[in-house]
């Protein structure tokens, strides 16, 4: 790390808020000439779509960008890769320069001691909870050339994609064995020497001999 540059957040990328049309022009449904409007919550739900003018705003974003909550609690929640569209005035995209991959940039910007540092700024303001950007953007930051970027990106997203697979065989598993526990000691319809649910083998067993 001796030859990465030291530089502050400023120096590697700018975040841009939202925008934040009428409300009396939003729709709950997909139309020709609209576009999804993001807000906070619809990273956790999508219960509540809205819709707007697409030439009513200029502030939108990919599921490759780097989407960021600016209110709370909790304050600072970083989205990405997964919803597209319009984003409103309670996020703010995160839009690299040219000496950062967005790939790094979001491994670094997701560290929890950076959490914490803008958790703890926020705290002391008046009304509603909000980020300090201008502390944000004198964030120190170290800085190694695009292919070591590049690299530890690489090597960071494998990782994540390991969780996440392991993640959904974990979802898997507890419903198999919620599934089991509901069979045996709910139903009480337990296992017989071939492995067949003693129910369900009664069942055919004597539809065939009707």
């Amino acid at each position: 790390m001796s030859d990465w540059k030291k530089l502050k957040v400023k120096d590697v990328c700018e975040f841009i808020g939202g925008s934040q049309p009428p409300k009396s022009t939003f729709i709950n449904y997909s139309k020709e000439g609209y576009t999804r409007l993001v807000q906070t919550r619809d990273f956790k739900t999508d219960k509540f779509p809205t819709y707007i003018k697409t030439d009513s705003t200029t502030k939108f974003f990919t599921k490759d960008d780097i989407i960021i909550g600016r209110y709370g609690p909790p304050i600072f929640q970083i989205f990405r890769g997964v919803l597209e569209g319009a984003y409103n005035v309670a996020l703010m995209k995160a839009v690299p320069k040219d000496n950062i991959l967005n790939d790094f940039l979001y491994y670094f910007l997701i560290q929890k001691e950076i959490f914490e540092y803008v958790d703890k700024l926020s705290a002391r303001t008046g009304g509603q909870t909000g980020v300090d950007l201008v502390s944000l953007y004198n964030y120190p930051i170290y800085l190694p050339d695009e292919i070591e970027q590049q690299k530890i990106a690489s090597v960071l997203s494998s990782l994540d994609g390991k969780i996440e697979l392991n993640n959904r065989i974990n979802t898997e598993l507890e419903q198999m064995a919620k599934t089991l526990y509901d069979y045996w000691f709910v139903q009480f319809d337990f296992p017989n020497k071939t492995a067949d649910p003693t129910k369900a083998a009664e069942v055919r067993w004597f539809g065939v001999r009707s």
